[in-house]
């Protein structure tokens, strides 16, 4: 087998309002039905990952997404040509959050084109990392960062090692 190396993009937006709005989505958060996720490649203390209704828009969605649309749009309008038709659009979404000892193993998502994560919680450390032909990959995130990649590129949550919780959007 020949592994032919190529580079894969990762795009990164500061949310200027984080905080403002830090609040905010951490209450609506709290106020979410949610279940911890321990299963083979993760041990989660909260999300509502399982309880979601993928229909729905979820409280805290409704604050996140005015502030997020403008990237969307402008990653829509780098990705695809204007006789295209096509335009990126947020679709499903959950929140997880990772106490101590918490983490989410290696996965993509294949069933779409991009994923994203928007850090409200990010204890040092702890910032989502990817799989390249290279090895492990690290980018420079922090609180108010959101983050849009392909789905397939495999990625993990490491291991909170912090006593404060790290909270993220997906």
């Amino acid at each position: 087998m020949e592994t032919i190396p190529i580079a894969c993009a990762i795009y990164k937006w500061k949310v200027s309002e984080h905080p403002e709005i830090k609040e905010a989505l951490l209450s609506a958060i709290e106020a979410r039905a949610s279940t911890p996720s321990v299963e083979g490649n993760s041990n989660i203390s909260n999300t509502d990952w399982a309880e979601y209704d993928w229909g729905e828009v979820s409280p805290y969605f409704k604050i996140l997404e005015p502030l997020i649309s403008g990237c969307i749009q402008e990653l829509s309008e780098t990705l695809n040509s204007p006789e295209s038709g096509r335009t990126l659009r947020a679709g499903n979404h959950w929140f997880q959050q990772y106490e101590r000892g918490d983490y989410h193993g290696w996965h993509s998502h294949p069933e779409s084109d991009y994923s994203s994560v928007y850090y409200v919680n990010l204890p040092e450390g702890t910032a989502t990392k990817f799989r390249s032909s290279e090895g492990e990959v690290s980018i420079d995130v922090s609180e108010g960062d959101y983050v849009v990649f392909p789905s397939g590129l495999y990625h993990h949550s490491p291991v909170n090692t912090h006593s404060d919780k790290k909270t993220i959007i997906a």
